[in-house]
Protein backbone atom coordinates (compact mmCIF):
# COMPACT_ATOMS: atom_id res chain seq x y z
CA UNK A 1 0.00 0.00 0.00
CA UNK A 2 1.35 3.27 -0.99
CA UNK A 3 2.16 6.05 1.96
CA UNK A 4 0.42 9.14 0.99
CA UNK A 5 0.60 12.79 2.56
CA UNK A 6 -1.87 15.75 2.31
CA UNK A 7 -1.33 18.32 -0.77
CA UNK A 8 -1.70 21.62 -0.42
CA UNK A 9 -4.10 22.32 -3.45
CA UNK A 10 -7.39 20.57 -4.74
CA UNK A 11 -7.28 18.34 -1.67
CA UNK A 12 -5.59 16.18 -3.77
CA UNK A 13 -2.63 13.76 -1.61
CA UNK A 14 0.76 13.52 -3.16
CA UNK A 15 2.36 10.24 -3.24
CA UNK A 16 5.80 10.26 -1.09
CA UNK A 17 7.45 8.91 -4.25
CA UNK A 18 6.55 11.92 -6.22
CA UNK A 19 8.94 14.24 -5.23
CA UNK A 20 11.96 11.71 -5.85
CA UNK A 21 10.15 12.10 -9.61
CA UNK A 22 10.06 15.96 -9.50
CA UNK A 23 13.33 16.43 -7.86
CA UNK A 24 14.77 14.10 -11.24
CA UNK A 25 12.82 16.29 -13.53
CA UNK A 26 13.93 19.77 -11.95
CA UNK A 27 17.40 18.36 -12.88
CA UNK A 28 16.80 16.84 -16.51
CA UNK A 29 13.96 18.86 -17.90
CA UNK A 30 13.02 16.94 -21.53
CA UNK A 31 13.58 20.85 -23.14
CA UNK A 32 17.52 20.30 -21.74
CA UNK A 33 18.26 16.39 -22.07
CA UNK A 34 17.33 16.54 -25.90
CA UNK A 35 19.25 19.27 -26.55
CA UNK A 36 22.32 17.19 -25.52
CA UNK A 37 21.26 13.87 -26.84
CA UNK A 38 18.29 13.77 -29.25
CA UNK A 39 18.20 10.84 -31.10
CA UNK A 40 18.25 9.08 -27.39
CA UNK A 41 16.16 11.07 -25.52
CA UNK A 42 13.52 10.52 -28.93
CA UNK A 43 14.05 6.89 -28.36
CA UNK A 44 13.00 7.25 -24.77
CA UNK A 45 9.86 9.42 -25.38
CA UNK A 46 8.46 6.76 -28.23
CA UNK A 47 9.15 4.24 -25.71
CA UNK A 48 7.26 6.10 -22.97
CA UNK A 49 4.40 6.48 -25.07
CA UNK A 50 3.88 2.89 -25.91
CA UNK A 51 3.71 2.32 -22.13
CA UNK A 52 1.24 4.53 -22.18
CA UNK A 53 -0.31 3.27 -24.05
CA UNK A 54 -0.67 -0.52 -23.49
CA UNK A 55 0.52 -0.11 -19.89
CA UNK A 56 -1.15 2.71 -18.19
CA UNK A 57 -4.50 3.35 -20.43
CA UNK A 58 -4.72 -1.26 -21.41
CA UNK A 59 -4.77 0.59 -25.14
CA UNK A 60 -4.48 -2.36 -28.15
CA UNK A 61 -0.42 -2.50 -28.96
CA UNK A 62 -1.81 -3.35 -32.63
CA UNK A 63 -3.53 0.00 -32.80
CA UNK A 64 -0.70 2.46 -31.98
CA UNK A 65 0.48 3.97 -35.07
CA UNK A 66 3.56 6.10 -35.76
CA UNK A 67 1.12 9.54 -36.97
CA UNK A 68 0.02 8.98 -33.40
CA UNK A 69 3.47 8.53 -31.40
CA UNK A 70 4.96 11.17 -33.91
CA UNK A 71 2.06 14.04 -32.99
CA UNK A 72 2.01 12.90 -29.28
CA UNK A 73 5.74 13.38 -28.94
CA UNK A 74 5.29 16.62 -30.59
CA UNK A 75 2.64 17.38 -27.98
CA UNK A 76 4.79 16.41 -25.16
CA UNK A 77 8.23 18.32 -26.32
CA UNK A 78 5.58 21.55 -27.25
CA UNK A 79 4.02 21.43 -23.89
CA UNK A 80 5.54 19.65 -21.39
CA UNK A 81 9.38 20.24 -22.08
CA UNK A 82 9.72 21.51 -19.12
CA UNK A 83 9.33 18.37 -16.80
CA UNK A 84 11.78 14.98 -16.79
CA UNK A 85 10.98 12.06 -18.78
CA UNK A 86 10.24 10.36 -15.63
CA UNK A 87 7.50 12.31 -14.69
CA UNK A 88 5.43 11.33 -17.58
CA UNK A 89 5.64 7.98 -15.99
CA UNK A 90 4.99 9.58 -12.63
CA UNK A 91 1.85 11.04 -13.90
CA UNK A 92 0.47 8.41 -15.84
CA UNK A 93 1.06 6.25 -12.60
CA UNK A 94 -0.75 8.62 -10.11
CA UNK A 95 -3.43 8.83 -12.04
CA UNK A 96 -3.57 5.09 -12.56
CA UNK A 97 -4.20 5.14 -8.62
CA UNK A 98 -6.68 7.80 -8.87
CA UNK A 99 -4.08 10.36 -6.88
CA UNK A 100 -4.74 12.84 -9.78
CA UNK A 101 -7.80 12.88 -11.58
CA UNK A 102 -8.02 11.99 -15.03
CA UNK A 103 -9.58 8.85 -16.96
CA UNK A 104 -7.22 6.69 -18.93
CA UNK A 105 -9.56 4.29 -20.37
CA UNK A 106 -9.26 3.50 -23.55
CA UNK A 107 -12.16 3.30 -26.13
CA UNK A 108 -12.39 0.50 -28.76
CA UNK A 109 -8.48 -0.43 -28.09
CA UNK A 110 -7.12 3.20 -28.67
CA UNK A 111 -6.89 6.16 -26.67
CA UNK A 112 -7.12 9.89 -27.97
CA UNK A 113 -4.03 12.44 -27.51
CA UNK A 114 -6.55 14.07 -25.34
CA UNK A 115 -6.08 11.64 -23.23
CA UNK A 116 -2.58 12.59 -22.77
CA UNK A 117 -2.72 16.10 -22.47
CA UNK A 118 -5.64 16.03 -20.18
CA UNK A 119 -3.40 13.82 -17.81
CA UNK A 120 -0.11 15.50 -18.25
CA UNK A 121 -1.68 19.24 -17.68
CA UNK A 122 -3.27 17.41 -14.34
CA UNK A 123 0.09 16.38 -13.12
CA UNK A 124 2.15 19.44 -13.66
CA UNK A 125 -0.36 21.42 -11.61
CA UNK A 126 -0.50 18.97 -8.93
CA UNK A 127 3.46 18.94 -9.23
CA UNK A 128 3.76 22.75 -8.59
CA UNK A 129 3.29 22.85 -5.00
CA UNK A 130 6.45 19.90 -5.02
CA UNK A 131 8.80 21.45 -7.30
CA UNK A 132 7.94 25.02 -5.34
CA UNK A 133 9.25 23.20 -2.16
CA UNK A 134 12.03 21.27 -3.42
CA UNK A 135 13.56 24.71 -4.93
CA UNK A 136 13.17 26.34 -1.69
CA UNK A 137 14.61 23.95 -0.07
CA UNK A 138 17.67 23.88 -2.17
CA UNK A 139 18.20 27.46 -2.61
CA UNK A 140 18.24 27.42 1.34
CA UNK A 141 20.83 24.91 1.15
CA UNK A 142 22.68 26.59 -1.25
CA UNK A 143 22.21 29.69 1.25
CA UNK A 144 23.45 27.97 4.05
CA UNK A 145 26.28 26.70 1.86
CA UNK A 146 26.93 29.94 0.95
CA UNK A 147 27.50 31.48 3.85
CA UNK A 148 29.76 28.84 5.19
CA UNK A 149 31.69 29.30 2.78
CA UNK A 150 31.91 33.24 3.55
CA UNK A 151 32.82 32.69 7.09
CA UNK A 152 35.67 30.08 6.39
CA UNK A 153 36.94 32.50 3.50
CA UNK A 154 36.86 35.56 6.15
CA UNK A 155 38.32 33.37 8.64
CA UNK A 156 41.20 32.56 6.64
CA UNK A 157 41.42 36.28 5.93
CA UNK A 158 41.57 37.18 9.40
CA UNK A 159 44.20 34.47 10.03
CA UNK A 160 45.92 35.97 7.42
CA UNK A 161 46.15 39.53 8.66
CA UNK A 162 46.97 38.59 11.92
CA UNK A 163 49.84 36.25 10.70
CA UNK A 164 51.05 39.19 9.17
CA UNK A 165 51.00 41.51 11.41
CA UNK A 166 52.71 39.51 14.20
CA UNK A 167 55.74 38.56 12.16
CA UNK A 168 58.73 40.97 12.42
CA UNK A 169 59.09 41.50 8.88
CA UNK A 170 58.79 45.45 8.05
CA UNK A 171 55.72 46.64 6.10
CA UNK A 172 55.56 48.77 3.04
CA UNK A 173 52.84 51.74 2.75
CA UNK A 174 51.14 49.53 -0.04
CA UNK A 175 50.70 46.50 1.82
CA UNK A 176 49.45 48.43 4.41
CA UNK A 177 45.41 48.52 3.65
CA UNK A 178 42.72 50.37 5.58
CA UNK A 179 40.11 47.15 6.03
CA UNK A 180 43.59 45.04 7.46
CA UNK A 181 43.43 47.68 10.49
CA UNK A 182 40.01 47.30 10.39
CA UNK A 183 40.41 44.07 11.02
CA UNK A 184 42.85 44.25 13.49
CA UNK A 185 40.75 46.52 15.88
CA UNK A 186 38.14 44.44 15.62
CA UNK A 187 39.85 41.19 16.63
CA UNK A 188 41.41 43.62 19.84
CA UNK A 189 45.10 42.81 18.29
CA UNK A 190 45.32 46.67 17.57
CA UNK A 191 43.89 49.59 19.48
CA UNK A 192 44.05 53.43 18.26
CA UNK A 193 44.03 56.42 20.61
CA UNK A 194 42.74 59.58 20.11
CA UNK A 195 45.56 61.56 19.81
CA UNK A 196 47.37 58.84 17.22
CA UNK A 197 44.29 59.18 15.27
CA UNK A 198 43.95 62.95 15.21
CA UNK A 199 48.06 62.85 14.23
CA UNK A 200 47.21 60.55 11.16
CA UNK A 201 44.12 61.83 10.14
CA UNK A 202 46.15 65.12 9.63
CA UNK A 203 48.91 63.31 7.95
CA UNK A 204 46.85 61.86 5.48
CA UNK A 205 45.46 65.75 4.71
CA UNK A 206 48.95 66.78 4.18
CA UNK A 207 49.68 64.26 1.79
CA UNK A 208 46.47 64.07 -0.40
CA UNK A 209 46.50 67.80 -0.33
CA UNK A 210 50.55 67.56 -1.52
CA UNK A 211 48.87 64.82 -4.06
CA UNK A 212 46.74 67.39 -5.70
CA UNK A 213 49.21 70.05 -5.81
CA UNK A 214 51.43 68.11 -7.76
CA UNK A 215 48.56 66.52 -10.07
CA UNK A 216 47.64 70.35 -10.60
CA UNK A 217 51.60 71.35 -10.99
CA UNK A 218 51.81 68.60 -13.59
CA UNK A 219 48.66 68.87 -15.14
CA UNK A 220 47.89 69.15 -18.72
CA UNK A 221 44.63 69.87 -19.81
CA UNK A 222 42.05 72.25 -18.20
CA UNK A 223 40.49 69.35 -17.15
CA UNK A 224 43.14 68.00 -15.02
CA UNK A 225 43.49 71.30 -13.32
CA UNK A 226 39.97 71.29 -12.08
CA UNK A 227 40.00 67.46 -10.72
CA UNK A 228 43.31 69.42 -8.68
CA UNK A 229 41.44 72.10 -7.22
CA UNK A 230 38.32 69.70 -6.63
CA UNK A 231 40.16 67.69 -4.85
CA UNK A 232 42.19 70.95 -2.41
CA UNK A 233 38.71 72.52 -2.50
CA UNK A 234 37.11 69.29 -0.86
CA UNK A 235 39.77 68.87 1.55
CA UNK A 236 39.84 72.66 2.41
CA UNK A 237 35.96 72.11 3.35
CA UNK A 238 36.24 69.04 4.91
CA UNK A 239 34.32 67.44 2.75
CA UNK A 240 36.44 64.43 1.66
CA UNK A 241 35.79 62.64 4.56
CA UNK A 242 35.96 58.59 3.30
CA UNK A 243 39.57 59.89 1.26
CA UNK A 244 41.13 61.11 4.04
CA UNK A 245 39.90 58.33 6.72
CA UNK A 246 40.77 55.45 4.58
CA UNK A 247 44.69 56.95 3.82
CA UNK A 248 44.70 57.89 7.91
CA UNK A 249 44.19 54.20 8.69
CA UNK A 250 46.46 52.99 6.28
CA UNK A 251 49.22 55.87 7.63
CA UNK A 252 48.63 54.21 11.72
CA UNK A 253 48.21 50.37 10.19
CA UNK A 254 52.16 51.39 8.81
CA UNK A 255 53.37 53.20 11.64
CA UNK A 256 52.43 50.51 13.98
CA UNK A 257 53.27 47.42 12.05
CA UNK A 258 56.90 48.58 11.82
CA UNK A 259 57.52 50.29 14.96
CA UNK A 260 57.18 46.65 16.83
Amino acid sequence: MKTLIPSTTNNLPIAVTSRGAVELGLDNPIRNVINTDRVGTIAKLEAMIKEIWEHYCGADPSMLTTPFVKEAKVLILDKFGGIGLNEIREAFRLASVNVIDCNLTAYGGKISLQTIGKCLDKYVEYRKPIASEVIKKRMEQEKEKQTQADIEKKEKYEKEVIAWFMSNKKATREECRFYMLDTLMDKKIVEVDVDFRKECIAQAVEELRQEALKIKANSSTVQDIRDARKIMDELIENKAVKEVNIRAKEIALFKIKNSK
